[in-house]
């Protein structure tokens, strides 16, 4: 289904994932571009501590995206920045 969706709207699809904290989000544009592999984008995310669930439950997504050079956003804050926010809260 997503690939049906980046064949008829080429070049206008960007994926926001949650579970990629925003400090790796050169390894995800490092990706997209060729530079690291899927076997080894799991490890420089630091998936394991930072999202956990199984890996190979996601990689055919990151798949498409690299293969189609679909742009990958990370969404979640560095577990520090939540913590310091759970602190301080928001600044107004």
């Amino acid at each position: 289904m997503f690939r049906d969706i980046l064949d008829r709207h080429p070049g206008q699809i960007k994926l926001a994932v949650e579970m990629a904290q925003i400090p790796y989000q050169s390894v995800l544009d490092a990706f997209v571009d060729g530079h690291i592999g899927l076997g080894d984008l799991a490890s420089q995310l630091n998936w394991p501590k930072t999202w956990g669930f199984d890996f190979g439950m996601y990689s055919p997504i990151f798949e498409l995206c690299q293969a189609y050079g679909v742009p990958i956003q990370a969404m979640r804050f560095s577990s520090e920045s939540s913590k310091r926010l759970g602190k301080e809260g928001l600044a107004v």
